[in-house]
């Protein structure tokens, strides 16, 4: 009698084991692509998954330009090559709409890390979201330009979103200065 209830509680222990390594997976999982709060209703982790990290963004011409890059008629970028360190205009141009409010995101691939990419120069600090798309211009619809500053070099996807809706995603491979 008192080895079937040892092996009882042996089994209830070695099952609420498994459990636990079971949740602490999960939670790990979660801490990777745990997203800040202040963007959490906007990003979803179901947009991180949707990465397709093998499409990189390439240059393009849009019939007026010719040194565009990004996603062809969809999203393109006029400014430098970014690098590490080293804060960059960029003027973001969009194809398909006309207004609203751009946020973007970036996410490493390597480390998971989602931190905004948009950068204000007089105040020295990152900022995930910005009003007011300008007019037509280089044939896209609408553009805006920003500072953008990293300072992580590795593979990064850029995830751009109008009025909290994913419009496009850029994958780069930005390079240490």
């Amino acid at each position: 009698m008192k080895r079937s209830i040892f092996f009882f509680i042996l089994i209830i222990v070695i099952l609420m084991g498994c459990s636990s390594v079971e949740i602490s997976k999960k939670e790990e999982v979660y801490k990777e692509t745990a997203l800040p709060l202040e963007i959490s209703n906007t990003v979803k982790e179901s947009d991180i998954k949707r990465i397709e990290w093998n499409k990189t963004a390439s240059t393009f011409n849009t019939g007026t330009r010719s040194d565009m890059f990004g996603n062809k008629m969809k999203l393109g970028i006029i400014g430098p090559e970014l690098k590490t360190g080293k804060i960059d205009k960029w003027m973001w141009h969009f194809w398909g709409i006309k207004e609203g409010k751009l946020t973007i995101v970036r996410y490493n691939k390597k480390s998971s890390i989602v931190k905004p990419v948009l950068y204000d120069v007089s105040s020295k600090k990152y900022y995930w979201t910005r009003d007011g798309l300008g007019s037509e211009v280089n044939g896209a619809d609408s553009h805006i330009p920003s500072n953008v500053l990293l300072n992580e070099s590795g593979k990064w996807a850029f995830l751009v979103y109008i009025d909290d809706k994913l419009f496009d995603i850029l994958v780069m491979d930005i390079k240490q200065e």
